[in-house]
């Protein structure tokens, strides 16, 4: 806020009423205490919330200490909840990715994250039109649009070739 009130886009006196006690938060990146902390927080508040029991193994703790969570906690928040809900079983989803993850051994590359995420998505989408042969049905059972599944199948099938 400070520069964007010396480039004159936001109104000083606004700064100043805000500015009484500077807070300076680090990344989460560089707070690998918290995310470990958050990590079991967010695990256990979803799994609560949708009566489930994924848990979080050594592996995919390292790789999110690895990531640089652009998106702070809330990326992290998001991550799980999601990891919570699409789980098909109530064990680690984690496994399954990291089975078919292809990660790097370079943090800096492409985000561990996001691969797996797609990954995981990947899975579900095949597993379920494999049981159904149904874009309705898959919609269905994974809680999205028809649009969506249609359009996921013949992405993913298209991979797969």
């Amino acid at each position: 806020l400070e520069k964007l009130v010396l480039e004159e886009k936001f109104r000083a006196d606004l700064y100043y009423r805000l500015n009484v006690i500077p807070i300076e938060i680090p990344p989460l990146r560089d707070r690998p205490e918290d995310l470990i902390a958050a990590t079991e927080y967010y695990f256990d508040k979803y799994n609560k919330k949708y009566g489930r029991h994924i848990q979080i193994n050594d592996t995919l703790l390292e790789e999110f200490l690895r990531y640089s969570w652009p998106g702070n906690l809330r990326e992290l928040e998001n991550y799980i909840e999601r990891t919570v809900v699409t789980s098909k079983v109530d064990y680690s989803t984690l496994d399954k990715i990291e089975k078919n993850n292809e990660t790097c051994s370079e943090p800096d590359k492409t985000p561990l994250l996001n691969n797996a995420l797609e990954q995981l998505e990947k899975n579900m989408i095949l597993e379920s039109y494999h049981k159904h042969k149904n874009s309705y049905k898959v919609a269905e059972e994974l809680g999205v649009s028809q649009a969506s599944a249609h359009r996921k199948i013949t992405k993913y099938l298209k991979d797969n070739k």
